[in-house]
């Protein structure tokens, strides 16, 4: 970057506009996470940062600093706390002076990479059911849908987002399309059907996946034009723009409908130059020009296009060139539209606000709402004053009521309050499960009737503080104390995304508890007053493992497993867990559970990205993932929020939580090579080499004899074999079958290596006989297998400990055998002609005299006398 000579205050001022702002945020200890072109930046318990490392600034949300803004200012709002933009004005020199003294690279634009042009790769569905259930899920019809779809703008595909352990998982998404005039695809964005909070990338609250289309550039959302375009309306989202169409269709006419996903001022730029590229008015040096290739010249001269807009407007009607913000009705909407008026000036008298409408207190409205109250989808919020006036009477007198008494669940067209509670099922160390209840504070009074479910069942909520009751302890988190904290219309609050099916309306005391909390004063907790009465409802039947899986709760899953291990106290169902472990040994064994109770004939399982791209196979269409356990190892962080680590430089490890992974069945894939069969037969050749080997592994001599000893010095015996104490030898019955012999070997060599104690010797030789049984398998040998133990005798945790050290012993077991079957490299010897025999024996017989003649002058100089030097 070339630096200005004007004045050396100006230099200075250059030379720190050229620090790379991401290696500024880094040494002032901001974490970076990636989300596309941009970084993601947290910073003493501030999350909402965003960093753009291609031109080299950075936005910070929670402060509304909404424009991009350089490296100078990131210093005096990370060194200087700087918050508003006079205080970036009254550190700025500060800032200078310090980037200049700090040792950092320099920014160089020269090194940028050219956008990259948009591709759309998308593979449609080609029915849309998922999309349009989802669609008519947010109170669209079907006629809206249908024109959406008709114009080419609307499909169903699927999404990857690539998780932190590095694997892929997909969902289905809308896709949203901005189409040029020749109706090529220019942009668009995606909207996730279903919700995975847990994900990566879903930060949105709703717990969905919301991304623009990669290389979308300023052309992502969704846009559609009607007749011969006079007019631009602007919509923030796709779905905003649709329920707009549908509440004002009759209406629309020789328009453009946009969604810009958020403030994209050059997006309604083209909108504008397409306006005039299709008016009758157009110049006559214009008109052979084809119209994609006019709207795109316009575009490279923005300036020179506001110019033609305003000669445009001078020749049309007043109506003509009006630019119709229907943004959400809230602080961020006026501010978009504010920031347009300041950037636009020429185009003030053409700008139109078509909001939402909003009640007596709330904050938000937005076009989808909207169509949801006239619907009446959704209950429209009564005024605020009014429910005031009603929380105030039932606060002031709720201590006249007994402590006891619990408000029954309110439907949620009618319920307004504060405050509401949510039950948490868990599980303590002894495995016995508990309720654990949190009451959330609202931000304003909130009508229950907008709390909308998406598929899975899950809502989001704003809170302003939380109660967390557990095991008679109470806990209370204020948002604005909170790292997880964001600013929301100058408020700190919490956002958190949950099952609807678990909340339910607090009692008056949990309330008051909650506010005793608030208020720094003691909470006396009692199990009579915090727990609503019992009811003597019918018990309901316990939920399916579809259903638990869907709300992805771990302990939930947990608990139905416990429930289930007694089922594998049957000899066929332990079969069956042996069976899977063949395929399947590095999964635990509670994993295997896990997939054995979605699919009982579970073969070999692997995610979607090891199907598609190492073993090159195809996943079925419809097919249902499995799911199953991961760990997620949690990081431990000091006081200024960075990773702890160890003294071999890895980060220090806090817990380690469980994810649950998507996978699928080699019979759910097309291409896929299937395991060989496993048969009862063994060919004799490989049967003696697996024997040999495995013989090799014993820890003490083998011996074969025809008559067996009278006695075997094991705690437990296996038929046609002996261990011999005094000697230490194994007899084997001699002239066995392969197969026969392979499996008495096999087990004794398993059991000299196997440690892990048992209360019975019975129990221990069942491990052992499994683990053999399991071993042959996964080398294509099938051997009778009968539990010699009475597993129905056994407790739940003596069968749960057997089943794990199985699966771990199997793992070492055939990995140690598998590396004895490796076979030895042989050192392959080139064979060599006469001539370079001759030349290579002339050069060592060189090579021995040279050595002969060193050693001979070394014996000299040792022991030739000491002599003074000759003058």
């Amino acid at each position: 970057m070339d630096i200005k000579e004007d004045s050396p205050r100006q230099r200075l001022t250059d030379i720190a506009n050229t620090k790379s702002i991401m290696d500024v945020a880094q040494s002032f200890g901001m974490t970076l996470e990636k989300t596309g072109k941009t970084y993601k930046g947290e910073w003493q318990g501030h999350n909402t940062f965003s960093l753009n490392p291609t031109i080299n600034k950075f936005r910070w949300y929670g402060k509304g600093f909404t424009r991009w803004t350089g490296v100078i200012d990131l210093v005096s709002v990370l060194k200087y706390g700087a918050n508003t933009q006079e205080e970036l004005n009254k550190n700025f020199r500060k800032s200078v002076v310090d980037l200049n003294q700090m040792d950092l690279k320099t920014f160089d634009a020269s090194t940028i990479p050219k956008p990259k042009a948009f591709q759309y790769f998308f593979e449609e569905a080609p029915d849309m059911e998922l999309a349009k259930r989802y669609l008519k899920g947010r109170g669209l019809s079907d006629a809206t849908i249908d024109f959406f779809e008709k114009a080419g703008v609307l499909a169903q595909g699927n999404w990857r987002t690539e998780q932190k352990d590095g694997r892929f998982d997909f969902e289905p998404v809308v896709l949203f399309k901005n189409l040029d005039t020749k109706q090529h695809v220019i942009g668009g964005s995606a909207q996730g059907i279903e919700a995975h909070p847990d994900w990566e990338g879903h930060q949105h609250k709703s717990g969905h996946l919301k991304k623009v289309l990669p290389n979308s550039g300023n052309n992502s959302g969704i846009k559609i034009t009607i007749g011969t375009p006079k007019r631009v309306i602007i919509a923030e989202a796709p779905i905003d723009l649709m329920s707009y169409y549908e509440l004002h269709q009759t209406e629309l006419q020789d328009v453009i409908l946009i969604a810009s996903d958020g403030y994209k001022p050059e997006a309604i730029l083209r909108c504008l130059a397409e306006i005039m590229a299709l008016s009758p008015l157009i110049s006559e040096e214009w008109k052979d020009w084809n119209t994609e290739s006019l709207i795109k010249k316009q575009l490279e001269q923005p300036q020179q296009l506001r110019q033609n807009f305003q000669n445009f407007l001078a020749l049309s009607e007043p109506n003509v060139g009006e630019i119709i913000f229907a943004y959400d009705n809230d602080a961020a909407g006026y501010k978009f539209v504010n920031r347009f008026k300041e950037e636009f000036s020429d185009m003030v008298s053409k700008v139109k606000l078509d909001f939402p409408p909003l009640v007596e207190g709330q904050e938000k409205s937005d076009w989808n709402d909207e169509l949801k109250y006239q619907k009446n989808i959704l209950v429209r919020p009564r005024p605020q004053s009014e429910i005031e006036k009603v929380e105030a009477i039932v606060s002031r007198y709720s201590s006249q009521i007994p402590s006891t008494t619990s408000l029954p669940f309110v439907e949620m067209t009618q319920a307004q309050s504060r405050f509401i509670k949510q039950k948490i099922q868990r599980i303590d160390e002894k495995g016995k499960p508990y309720t654990l209840s949190k009451i959330y504070e609202l931000p304003v009074l909130t009508d229950f009737s907008r709390l909308e479910a998406d598929q899975s069942g899950r809502v989001s909520l704003d809170v302003i503080g939380v109660l967390t009751i557990e095991k008679r302890q109470a806990t209370y988190q204020a948002a604005k104390f909170s790292v997880d904290k964001i600013l929301k219309n100058s408020r700190f609050i919490l956002s958190f995304n949950m099952a609807k099916e678990s909340l339910t309306t607090p009692t008056f005391e949990e309330i008051r508890a909650l506010r005793q909390a608030k208020n720094g004063e003691t909470v006396n907790l009692s199990a009579e007053k915090l727990s609503p009465p019992k009811s003597k409802a019918t018990k309901q039947a316990p939920e399916t493992l579809d259903k638990i899986l869907e709300k992805r709760q771990p302990a939930a899953i947990h608990e139905f497993l416990s429930a289930q291990l007694k089922d594998y106290q049957s000899s066929q169902k332990f079969k069956t867990f042996l069976s899977a472990l063949t395929y399947m040994p590095e999964q635990t064994e509670e994993n295997i559970r896990l997939l054995l109770a979605q699919n009982p004939n579970i073969q070999q399982v692997a995610d979607f990205n090891t199907w598609s791209e190492i073993k090159k196979s195809r996943i079925k269409p419809k097919s249902q993932a499995l799911k199953l356990f991961v760990p997620n190892p949690i990081p431990r962080y000091d006081k200024q929020h960075r990773i702890i680590l160890d003294k071999r430089g890895n980060p220090e490890i806090a817990r380690v939580d469980e994810n649950l992974a998507s996978v699928f069945d080699i019979s759910q894939t097309i291409g896929a090579v299937f395991p060989e069969t496993i048969k009862t037969t063994f060919p004799r050749e490989k049967g003696l080499e697996l024997f040999q080997n495995l013989s090799k592994m014993s820890e003490v001599s083998i011996h074969f004899s025809e008559k067996g000893l009278e006695k075997d010095d094991k705690l437990f015996h296996f038929e046609h074999a002996w261990f011999n104490q005094s000697g230490q030898e194994l007899v084997i019955q001699k002239g066995l079958p392969v197969e026969q012999a392979l499996q008495t070997l096999c087990q004794e060599i398993i059991a000299q290596r196997f440690s892990d104690d048992f209360p019975s010797p019975e129990l221990k030789k069942l491990a052992v006989e499994s683990i053999r049984y399991v071993t042959l398998r996964r080398f294509g040998l099938e051997t009778t297998f009968e539990p010699t133990a009475h597993l129905d005798q056994l407790s739940l945790s003596q069968l749960k400990n057997l089943m794990k050290s199985i699966q771990k012993n199997t793992v070492q077991f055939t990995t140690d055998l598998t590396k004895q079957l490796k076979p030895v490299p042989k050192k392959v010897v080139e064979k060599m002609t006469l001539k370079e025999k001759l030349a290579a024996a002339q050069v060592k017989e060189k090579q021995l005299l040279a050595q002969q003649k060193e050693v001979e002058g070394s014996k000299k100089v040792q022991g030739a006398p000491h002599q003074a030097p000759v003058m």
